[in-house]
Order: C-alpha cells, then structure tokens, then sequence
C-alpha cells in the first residue's frame, strides 16, 4: 500500500485512469515476476502466462503474480515517451522510431493498448539516489534513473493474442531492489535476467554469486527473496542451485531456471 500511494501520474488527465486500476486491486501489490534489463523483451513474460515455464518452476510463482521490466538506457527511455505522446495519432507506427533503436523489433511484436507514466521520488529523493549511485553503464545512460519524472510506466498490451499489463520501470537494477524492493517491503518471487553472458560485466553485476553486485545485495538482504531465478549463462548457479530442467544451451535468451536457495 505504501509504494501505491506514493506512485503519481506523471500527467494529471491520467489520474482517473490509475486510481481506477487502484481500486481494482485495492491498493494491494501482487507478488512479483522480476524481469530486469529487460528491454522490450517479452518472451519470458508470454511464457509465464501461457504455461511454458517448466512445471517444477511454475510451483514458486503464485497465480496471481505480475510482472515488472526494468532497463535504465536512456533510448528506452526516449522511446516510451514518444510511444505515449503519439498514442493516439492515427499515424503512429514503431516504425517511426529511430532506426538505431536496437529494441525496434521487440516493440513490434506486442500491440500497446494503454500507457500511465507514473512519478514514485520526490526531488530529493531523486537527488540523494543519484548521488549515491554512480558508475553504472555510462555509455547508455547519464543517471540511473535517466528521467526526473518518468520513473515508472504502467503498460497494458496485446501479446500474442493475449492482454498482459505489467510495470515498467525507467531505473537501474541495483537500484531497484534497494530503493523500491527493500523500502517498500515488495515480495519479488522470481528474478529473470536474460541476454547477459553477452554484454561486457552484465553477467559478473547481475547473476555471479562471487562478484555480483545485484546477486549479493539480495543474498544479504532481509527483505523477501526470489525463490525462482533464470539466467541465460548458468556456470557458477549450476555450483549452488538446483537447475530446474537442465540443458546445455547458453546466452541470449536461453532460459536457465533455478531453485534459488540462499542459505550458502
């Protein structure tokens, strides 16, 4: 209830809009499918919805579990911004997007049907995390959490023949679980980071559990933690973690699953 209220339409003509989604589910906050550095991938979340996760990992996720992207490039940022303010012309296509959009395509295959930008830090608070947090992927962003006011964005789309809202928030991964997971007592039930192996130090920040700066703030925290994890590279997580199904596929978007125990 506390992370609902402190969330604000960034605009005011979207107020009646979220409080209508608020009411629905009256202020409450379901537990949560953590997709971060996400881009505008929405394969795992297509999978969660249609049964394709394996059976042993769909015993962790609750059914009423819904989903939260995060990704903190600045272009991404651009992009849902001009998604939302040509929303409604009757000229708008994805295509339109600078074609140096890496991200174009994943846009294509999903259908937005409503988009409430939503403001969650005062300046302040806006201030002291930038403050506190530097030195994350600067060739892609100037902060982490590039805009002042688009913080987070609530997505109603088409995928696939189905209707999937879900969350996306404009904000670092680290920063995430610290200021918005920890702060406001969130339950995260699976954490999926796919695409990693990939990118230079994403795997080392995000999954290592000798080096992972994401991976070890959750191990030590005291907030609820994932029970399910998917990787796409599974080396070091086949050394602690039951693998739910193995295989021997890796990167880019091979989806590894893991009992995450943290007792290690």
């Amino acid at each position: 209830m506390k992370l609902i209220k402190k969330l604000k339409p960034v605009f005011d003509e979207d107020y009646e809009e979220w409080n209508e989604i608020v009411s629905e589910i009256n202020g409450f906050i379901p537990p949560l499918f953590w997709y971060g550095g996400a881009a505008f991938d929405m394969e795992p979340i297509v999978s969660l919805f249609n049964g394709s996760f394996p059976k042993d990992a769909q015993r962790f996720l609750s059914p009423n579990i819904f989903p939260v992207l995060t990704d903190y490039n600045s272009k991404i940022c651009e992009a849902i911004k001009y998604i939302y303010e040509h929303f409604y012309s009757e000229n708008f296509s994805i295509d339109s997007l600078p074609r140096d959009y890496w991200f174009r395509m994943q846009l294509k295959r999903f259908e937005i049907l409503q988009m409430i930008p939503l403001t969650l830090f005062d300046p302040d608070e806006l201030m002291k995390i930038r403050s506190n947090y530097k030195g994350f992927h600067s060739s892609v962003t100037t902060s982490v959490v590039p805009d002042d006011k688009w913080h987070f964005v609530f997505i109603n789309a088409a995928v696939e023949g189905e209707n999937i809202s879900f969350l996306y928030g404009l904000i670092e991964n680290l920063v995430f679980w610290k200021e918005v997971v920890e702060s406001n007592n969130l339950k995260i039930e699976s954490f999926c980071g796919l695409r990693l192996g990939g990118k230079s130090g994403s795997w080392d920040f995000t999954h290592s559990p000798s080096s992972g700066k994401l991976f070890n703030a959750i191990r030590n925290s005291k907030a609820s933690k994932p029970k399910l994890w998917i990787a796409d590279e599974c080396y070091e997580l086949r050394k602690i973690w039951r693998e739910i199904e193995p295989h021997d596929n890796g990167f880019y978007g091979q989806m590894h699953f893991f009992e995450a125990k943290w007792d290690f």
